[in-house]
């Protein structure tokens, strides 16, 4: 009957020492959640500045095709106008309906602007306001 050698202890030391395998994993494990979290905050950013200049977009065209009278001035129709150009949902609000000088306001929550919600806490609410007057077409 044959024995079995078992091996000495120091010598699996040094080999488990310079042993490679798995290193790529480790190092993956460690940075994947970094680069994760990364990659989840620009795209949060670029959304949220996306929307942002949206909803100044449509703000300022609101605003122009209010001034222009091709565009009823009720808060009905501009809310009809905005939400019919925005892909979130924002308050709208239209002051001086009456007088020739008006703004209109367009405001939204991160929560209904952002796809993560990493900026929740951070920002309260992102907003757009613009004023224009009545343009008075008849006159040119």
């Amino acid at each position: 009957m044959r024995m079995l050698a078992l091996p000495r202890p120091g010598r699996s030391a040094r080999r488990l020492r310079r042993c490679q395998r798995g290193a790529a994993t480790v190092e993956f494990v460690v940075w994947m959640p970094f680069f994760l979290g990364l990659l989840l905050l620009l795209t949060d950013v670029s959304i949220l500045a996306w929307r942002y200049a949206e909803m100044w977009d449509v703000a300022r065209t609101t605003a122009r095709e209010l001034s222009l009278g091709t565009l009823p001035r009720t808060q009905a129709a501009v809310e009809a106008f905005v939400h019919s150009r925005l892909t979130a949902d924002y308050a709208v609000t239209l002051d001086g309906v009456h007088t020739t000088f008006f703004t209109i306001a367009i405001a939204g929550t991160p929560t209904t602007m952002s796809v993560f919600g990493l900026f929740d806490a951070a920002i309260s609410g992102m907003s757009a306001s613009v004023g224009l007057a009545q343009e008075n077409l008849a006159a040119g």
